[in-house]
């Protein structure tokens, strides 16, 4: 049996499956549930494996075929995960772009090869075949894990669940549980041959608690706050120097940035105006957090708005990208303010470490372009207040820089 052949029974069982027909239905009606995103790409897993263990031993070439079909029940999960994500996402009124894991092709490379294995009877490789289907599920507990991390460092609330199909095995038993992101065991997302448990996330401004089934809305940005202070600049100078050493005192959360070793954020008045980038700018967010990372940067995004910042890599010699922190209600201006650092670290070779204890110069202008941005965003929105405190921060900063001001 050839490669094509067997793609074609796979595909037509997959197309007229009444299951998977359902889920489609609710999906293209944005009716669709995490747990419709699990059952999918159990079934489509099922399938696959089923049909692959029969023909496993008359194929041309094994281990390009099983390949090339795991490659396929990846782009037919990771498409319907995509779908069902964004139309919880576009109820929930929440504007950030699913992510798409990448490719397990050393996972996969190990589960073909297996299958051309001389050394083992025929009966031992029908039943590898057969354990593709758990590689193959594998792909939507990727799906979940990447999208509940970047949710996380984004800014929203994540938990983790997993589910048991009531006749488990003792290790499944004991991961089963509702989990906040970055507290859950690290192999809620691994599963053994033939397990069915079901793993997803939740996230978002609507919450649902999973044993009573209430769901509750998180209050709109700003509800209930009173409207913002407009200082003159004599004022904001006053605030600013009242507060700025207790700002500038590090933090005693685990993994707090010295103050030192960072193009740190002393505060962020945009906040005050156009409120946290994860409630109302998730989009332009979600962008910078994908350029960030890209580049291998580290994004951190922590509970606390102490030392906020851009930290470039320890060595001297440059040569590595560093790590943005943030603080997770930051606005969508602090987050500019340090993307621009890492972009100038990153033209300047990721030589920043240098830059931010040998030359204060070239200091000083990261900071300028960084502070200009903001100041340019709260100009276009008419709070001349809050431009005059950015200049406040500027200004602060170029005294830090060239320590004009012992106090700082």
């Amino acid at each position: 049996m050839t490669g094509e052949e067997l793609k074609a029974i796979i595909a037509e069982r997959i197309e007229r499956d009444p299951r998977l027909r359902r889920i489609r239905a609710k999906t293209a009606k944005g009716k669709a549930t995490k747990a419709d995103s699990f059952t999918y790409s159990r079934i489509c897993s099922e399938i696959m494996s089923e049909e692959l263990a029969k023909a496993v031993l008359d194929l041309d070439d094994r281990e390009g075929i099983c390949a090339a079909l795991l490659r396929g029940n990846y782009e037919e999960i990771m498409q319907t995960a995509d779908a069902i994500q964004r139309s919880i996402d576009e109820k929930q009124r929440i504007h950030m772009q699913p992510r798409r894991p990448a490719f397990p092709a050393e996972r996969v490379q190990q589960i073909a090869h297996s299958l051309v294995d001389p050394t083992v009877p025929d009966e031992k490789i029908v039943r590898r075949a057969g354990s593709t289907a758990t590689v193959s599920m594998s792909f939507h507990d990727d799906f979940v894990q990447e999208n509940a991390a970047f949710r996380a460092r984004a800014g929203l609330k994540c938990w983790i669940t997993r589910e048991t199909d009531g006749s488990c095995c003792r290790w499944c038993s004991a991961l089963a549980g509702r989990y906040e992101y970055g507290e859950e065991p690290q192999d809620v997302y691994r599963r053994h041959d033939n397990c069915c448990c079901t793993v997803t996330y939740e996230n978002g401004r609507k919450r649902q608690d999973v044993w009573s089934k209430r769901t509750w809305e998180a209050p709109a940005a700003g509800a209930g706050a009173k409207e913002p202070a407009r200082l003159t600049p004599e004022q904001a100078a006053a605030k600013e120097a009242e507060h700025l050493p207790k700002r500038l005192t590090p933090g005693a959360e685990s993994g707090t940035m010295a103050l030192e070793d960072m193009f740190h954020t002393q505060e962020d008045p945009m906040r005050e105006v156009i409120g946290p980038a994860y409630k109302n700018n998730f989009q332009e967010l979600d962008a910078i957090i994908r350029e960030l990372e890209s580049k291998g940067i580290e994004v951190v995004v922590s509970d606390s708005s102490e030392s906020m910042g851009y930290q470039p890599a320890p060595s001297l010699s440059g040569g590595r990208p560093g790590r943005v922190k943030m603080a997770r209600d930051a606005s969508l201006s602090a987050w500019e303010h340090e993307r621009r650092h890492a972009l100038d670290d990153e033209q300047s070779g990721w030589n920043g470490r240098a830059i931010l204890q040998f030359d204060p110069d070239e200091r000083y202008q990261w900071e300028i372009r960084a502070y200009q941005i903001e100041i340019e965003m709260a100009r276009s929105l008419g709070r001349e207040d809050i431009v005059e405190r950015l200049k406040v921060l500027l200004e602060m900063e170029r005294r830090a820089i060239y320590g004009e001001d012992e106090s700082v």
